[in-house]
Formats: structure tokens, sequence, C-alpha cells
């Protein structure tokens, strides 16, 4: 109370808090709060779409007090409603989602580790590097060689997109004495685009059977070797 009439004296000053942390930090933190966040969006609605498509799936078997041709007849029916409202490519994203969501995860955490220690980061970048190049070549690899057994939903979508502007689908081999002419002609006509990779593989066969039907006996009789040894 007694120093109270000098500080009321002195002039009133107001001061703004600063903020402690600088740019490069503010724009680190929102890069990685939208990486996790995102990471947790994506895989929380993976989980939310596969309950959904779980439960359509349990409506989809035909109840067994109906008789037997009842049920083919709902069956074909429901067989229908799934292909047509693309029940099946809804389930192929499902993994997809879950995915990227563990790659926007890792990338957030990288980050994280960046701006508290270097050693740490780059001790966890290696792994996560190695994860991402390992799933970008077994996506690109089936485009190139179709007997690759490396097909997933990405890799299809990637065939998809390199075979819509290149007519590539690694089904036609040039020959020996074809000039390129020749070459791109045959590669326009019996390119098709297949609807999966089990319509692509058919495709594959077919024009392997046409272009070698001197070594088509030799190739039935090692595909039943081969069944019979399986079986």
């Amino acid at each position: 109370m007694l120093q109270l009439p000098s500080d009321l004296a002195s002039p009133v000053r107001v001061t703004r808090l600063s903020s402690t942390t600088d740019s490069s930090v503010a724009a680190t933190a929102v890069v990685i709060n939208t990486l996790w966040f995102l990471a947790l969006v994506l895989s929380l609605g993976a989980a939310s779409v596969g309950i959904s498509v779980k439960q359509w799936l349990s409506s989809y078997i035909p109840p067994e007090t109906i008789t037997s041709r009842q049920r083919t007849r709902l069956w074909h029916h429901r067989q229908r409603g799934l292909r047509k409202w693309r029940v099946s490519a809804i389930v192929s994203v499902l993994p997809i989602l879950l995915q990227l969501a563990l790659l926007l995860f890792l990338v957030g955490l990288v980050v994280l580790l960046w701006t508290l220690n270097m050693v740490a980061a780059i001790v966890v970048m290696i792994p996560v590097a190695t994860l991402m190049i390992l799933l970008g070549i077994t996506s690109i690899i089936p485009t190139f060689v179709p007997d690759c057994p490396y097909k997933s939903p990405q890799a299809w979508w990637i065939y998809l997109v390199l075979h819509r502007f290149t007519r590539f689908d690694g089904t036609l081999t040039r020959r020996l004495f074809e000039t390129r002419r020749h070459f791109l002609m045959r590669l326009w006509r019996t390119v098709v685009i297949a609807r999966d990779w089990v319509d692509r593989d058919n495709h594959l066969l077919r024009v392997r059977f046409r272009e070698r039907k001197a070594g088509s006996a030799a190739d039935t009789v090692g595909m039943l070797v081969a069944a019979d040894h399986l079986v």
C-alpha cells in the first residue's frame, strides 16, 4: 500500500505474450498433426467401412429354411446386386486405406523425431524408407511382369493408369525381325483393357497360345504334371 501511489504515477505498459516457438517449429507441428490426424481418420474410416461390409455380407447369405431352388434364385439376385453396386471394389479399397494410414503415421513420426534428435530420426527413417520402397516396387512390378504374384488393388490401379496412357500390359514381346512400326500396330490391335487380374492373365495365356502353337502340347503336359504333383 505504501508503494501504490508511486506505481500509479508511473505509466501503465501493456505487453503482449510472445510465442516461444518460431515459424519453422510451428510449420513442423502443423505437418505432424496433419499427418497423424489423417492417419487416424483413414484407419477409423477403414474400420467403419469394414464393419458395414461385414453387415452387408451377413445379409447376403440365404437362409437354410427355404428350398434349394429359392436359395439359388435368391443367391443369384443378391450376386447381381453385389456386382452392380461395386461391393468388391469397396472391399479392395480397405487395405489401401490402412496402408496409407500406416505410411502417414510413419512419416509424421519421422518428422517429429527430426525436430527432437537427428540420430533417432535417421535410425527410424531407414526402415520407413525401406518399407515405402518395398510397397512401391511390389505395386509396379506386376504391370511389367505378368507372372508376378504381387497382385494387389494398388498394383491394379497403377496398371490401369500406365495401360491407359501407354497401351502396354506385358503380354506382347517384340519378335526378332519385326520392325517397330509393325510391333506397335500389333500391340494396338491385340491389347485390350482387362476387368481384373484374372481377365488379364487369361488374355496373356490366349496370346501365348496363339504365338506358340508348336509348344502348346509341351505346355499342356507340363501343366498337368504340375497339377498332379500339387494334388
